[in-house]
Parts: C-alpha cells; structure tokens; sequence
C-alpha cells in the first residue's frame, strides 16, 4: 500500500468528526443535555441521553455504507469490502443489542448534518421527545457493491436492514464519485 495512503487513513478521527460537533452545538443550543464517550451495553455511542435511555451515532457515509454516497475505492476492492461488511454488521449487532435493552438508537448521516445541522437536530430532537424512532432510510446500509460492466461505471449496491440484519433489496445506478 502506499505509504502516504496509509498515513492520510490513520489521520481519520473516530471522535469529534465536524458533522458530529456541528450536531452537538445544535441540539445544546436547543437545550439538549447528553454525555459524550460514555459506554453503554460495551458500546461508544456519539451522544449518550441518559435519563431517555437514548443514543445517537454519526454515520459516515463512507464508512457506513450510506446508499446515496458510498464509493467504493477502486484498489484494494476486497480490503475494502471486508472492511465495509465489518463496519455494517457491527451497526447492525449494536442497535439490536441496544434496543433488545430498550434503549432508542438514533442515526444520523454525516450528510444529513451537512446539509443543514439544524434540521438534523430537529429530527433527533423529535425523536428524543417522542421516544420512538422513525422508519427512514438510515435503516439501509450498503453491505456490497458489486460492479455491472467492466470499466466499473456501472454497479449494484446490495442493501442491508440496519435493525434487522436481513437484506433489503439492491439498487442499480451509475456509479458516482459526488459527495453531496
């Protein structure tokens, strides 16, 4: 691999990504209170509502598989697609396992913060008030990507339920390398 590759990748922070802070500033200013690095159930949520038995993670596209924004890298394909798979079952076995507790899981995209903080602070402040979690399309994740021609411009994103872990269909597109 090359070596500045590999140096750019582990720059990547986990914590404090800007989609995740611009979310923070938003829902304190609308009055929400949360913990940050607190474990739950052995996993580290973003925002931690304790009293609500509530929790928040920011998804990368990238590295959670959204449907409209994961690019697939075109070398190391395999590398990539196992990495991909990891990343996507252990969202899955974590918000069974939250909620199996009755804890309410909230997910957002770091797209949905990027195109407007406020309103993706207003989805998760509505559903921290009602207490149930709305059936959107944060629930599909891309588990693989499969290309459909030979120059790779055209591929089928094979889904998976978030909540269910079973498969949820595929969609067949033109691949794509725009972020937003």
């Amino acid at each position: 691999m090359n070596r500045n590759r590999s140096d750019l990748m582990a720059r990547i922070g986990g914590v404090d990504t800007k989609p995740e802070v611009l979310l923070r500033r938003v829902l304190w200013a609308l009055g929400w209170r949360y913990r940050l690095g607190r474990r739950v159930l052995g996993v580290r949520p973003d925002l931690v509502f304790v009293g609500l038995h509530a929790v928040v993670f920011v998804d990368g596209c990238f590295w959670h598989g959204c449907p409209d924004h994961y690019v697939p890298p075109r070398s190391r394909r395999g590398f990539w697609e196992e990495k991909l798979r990891g990343n996507v079952e252990r969202d899955v076995r974590q918000t069974r396992e939250l909620e199996e507790q009755g804890w309410m899981v909230i997910r957002v995209w770091e797209h949905e913060v990027w195109r407007g903080a406020e309103v993706a602070a207003a989805r998760v402040a509505k559903q921290l008030e009602s207490r149930r979690v709305l059936r959107t399309r944060v629930r599909k994740r891309v588990l693989r990507v499969e290309f459909l021609d030979a120059a790779g411009e055209r591929e089928r994103r094979h889904l998976v339920d978030l909540w269910t872990g079973e498969g949820a269909g595929c969609m067949d597109r033109k691949r794509s390398t725009k972020k937003f």
